[in-house]
């Protein structure tokens, strides 16, 4: 019995003194501070809003505990932001905080915002005020905000004019008889799968300070280093159906798709298409997918993707350009840059007309950067100054590695370092397609190969 009191007793003694050792709150505290005065989120899409919450810490960097601290957005509930603070969601809410603690608070952009006009771009902004008594601190927050035209459905003959921003929202499908033109500066962003549907014309008319875009929504970040940017399969792609009218890609950007073109249809017609300066990246599991195609590529940039071209038939003329066969998103993979096949998974035969590959560089991680059936490759391909990793021995072309600037992930540069094979060893083409590479540089008389003059 005497054991229990003297226990009880201890236990009472140790409450005691932790009772009066906890400090009570103060209602007022000056010590409250943001780790930022000002927080600038991602740009974003006004229909799509923040996809994600970015997050600012406020500090109570004396000892004192604190109660009754309000946060609140100054504009209320009319801000075009939204707050949450320890999972308290709301444009306000009181919390306390413990001396030398801290709370984060996290902060989004509202989805449809409304604009008074489309196709602009405007800076949002608002503060998040915190007040402890008579003492108050606040964070200024920022978000550039794109005003997009949104787009879904059909597109009988129309223009989408310069510099537009465009949020397609569901597939736009362009119907057979039919043309959409694309002005340069063109900025054309995709909802989630997405796509971009082809039966009749298309004209992409990008210029080399204005290319026309083809790429998600998102801006953000989906690490520290690793931009949205760089992440495939975030929409459906460009499908590019039996169309009989001209389908022309001049100094656009297509990047992010689940495929980046889908051309032509098992077992169906013939179909052409003119890429020029253009590039083409991060477009999941190929950037060009063609059947019976009559494919004319100029000074194009094809990357990072499972792999670059899947053609089931066709031709293929290949002048100036660059195809870099280097993909981040598996730890190893085993597709070359270029496969030819003579019969799909459906059963489907294919013909090939003999190809020419002028000026290029094809190069990756495989042995062999392009397969062709029965690994005859000259009966599908005359090579004039190409460099290509190759197990063959080809008149015409180098095996030996272009130089590339950068090959590391996520930073690839594939413009050549001034020891590449491949400066001087290109030919003079009479065609004024060639007289400027993809940054407008002009290649004069000494001609680099591959889509970057040195």
């Amino acid at each position: 019995m005497i054991k229990k009191i003297l226990l009880f007793s201890f236990v009472a003694a140790i409450f005691a003194l932790t009772t009066q050792c906890e400090k009570e709150y103060v209602k007022t505290n000056s010590s409250l501070f943001f780790n930022v005065d000002t927080l600038m989120l991602d740009t974003v899409v006004s229909q799509i809003g923040s996809a994600v919450h970015v997050k600012v810490r406020l500090f109570n960097h004396s000892r004192d505990n604190t109660e009754d601290v309000l946060i609140r957005l100054a504009d209320g509930d009319d801000s075009p932001f939204l707050i949450n603070v320890n999972g308290i969601p709301g444009s306000e809410s009181v919390h306390n905080i413990r001396g030398k603690d801290s709370l984060f608070v996290f902060v989004q952009l509202k989805s449809g915002l409304l604009p008074n006009s489309d196709n602009w771009v405007e800076v949002v902004s608002d503060k998040i005020i915190v007040e402890s008594g008579e003492h108050s601190q606040n964070v200024v927050l920022k978000c550039p905000v794109i005003h997009a035209i949104e787009k879904q459905g059909e597109m009988n003959d129309a223009v989408w004019v310069q510099d537009s921003y465009i949020f397609v929202s569901n597939d736009v499908t362009i119907p057979s008889g039919h043309t959409l033109e694309i002005e340069s500066g063109v900025k054309i962003f995709f909802n989630n799968g997405a796509r971009f549907i082809v039966n009749g014309g298309l004209k992409v008319l990008g210029s080399c300070d204005k290319r026309v875009f083809f790429r998600s929504y998102r801006y953000d970040n989906l690490t520290r280093t690793i931009k949205y940017e760089q992440v495939p399969k975030q929409w459906g792609g460009i499908y590019i159906k039996e169309s009989t009218q001209p389908v022309v890609f001049k100094n656009a950007v297509i990047m992010g798709a689940n495929t980046g073109l889908h051309i032509g249809e098992p077992g169906g017609e013939d179909v052409s298409v003119d890429l020029l300066n253009t590039i083409m990246r991060y477009n999941g599991d190929v950037n060009i997918l063609a059947f019976n195609t009559d494919l004319q590529m100029y000074n194009c940039l094809l990357s990072n993707s499972e792999q670059q071209i899947i053609m089931y038939g066709g031709r293929m003329n290949m002048i100036h350009s660059t195809v870099a066969n280097y993909y981040e998103w598996r730890d190893s993979y085993y597709k070359s840059a270029i496969e030819l096949n003579d019969a799909d998974p459906l059963g489907h035969s294919y013909v090939f007309d003999k190809s020419d590959i002028t000026n290029s560089i094809i190069y990756g991680i495989q042995q062999n950067e392009i397969v062709v059936p029965e690994d005859a490759l000259l009966d599908y391909f005359q090579f004039n100054q190409v460099i290509l990793k190759s197990t063959a021995d080809i008149e015409g072309i180098l095996t030996q590695s272009p130089n590339f600037v950068s090959l590391i992930h996520y930073e690839y540069d594939f413009h050549l370092q001034e020891n590449s094979p491949g400066i001087d060893f290109g030919i003079v083409i009479e065609d004024d397609r060639q007289y400027f590479d993809l940054d407008c540089k002009p290649r004069g008389s000494r001609i680099d190969v591959g889509v970057y003059q040195f």
